[in-house]
């Protein structure tokens, strides 16, 4: 019943494969064969995922931040850090999807107040909601290891 109810959900996602937090400068990969995030996607990513928001950090410094970032994305299971880079504050990998092992791309943002993240996938032209759902979840996750309150009011 989990894959269908997963399944269903990626049917009601848009037909784009890249999501980032930060609409109008998104960050950029260092291959840049990945290239940059398409403009057509923009108003699928802001109408669709609305909750799909930058972590924003008040103080803490950029290197703890940093710190937490890089651990947290370590402790994810299929991901593969490729550069981790504290002086410009940029964590970049890979994550390999456990069952088709289709892989996408995501680099950090830097980490000063506000911690961007993008997802992109690398084949296909829908993720069926694959990439939002990383960038929430890592979102969550540092916002728990740095013990922040992430609840809207």
């Amino acid at each position: 019943m989990i894959c269908s109810l997963k399944f269903r959900q990626g049917l009601a996602a848009p037909v784009i494969n890249d999501i980032t937090t930060d609409t109008e400068e998104p960050p950029e990969f260092s291959n840049p064969k990945i290239g940059s995030l398409p403009r057509s996607f923009i108003k699928s990513i802001l109408k669709f995922y609305k909750n799909v928001q930058p972590l924003k950090v008040e103080d803490r410094s950029a290197d703890e931040v940093f710190q937490a970032a890089l651990s947290v994305a370590q402790k994810f299971k299929h991901w593969v850090i490729g550069k981790s880079d504290s002086m410009s504050g940029v964590i970049e990998g890979v994550a390999v999807t456990p069952i088709l092992r289709f892989k996408d791309d995501w680099p950090g943002g830097k980490p000063v107040v506000r911690v961007d993240m993008r997802s992109k996938s690398r084949m296909g032209k829908s993720d069926m909601g694959v990439n939002a759902a990383r960038i929430q979840d890592f979102m969550k996750q540092l916002a728990d290891s740095l013990g922040l309150d992430t609840r809207r009011s």
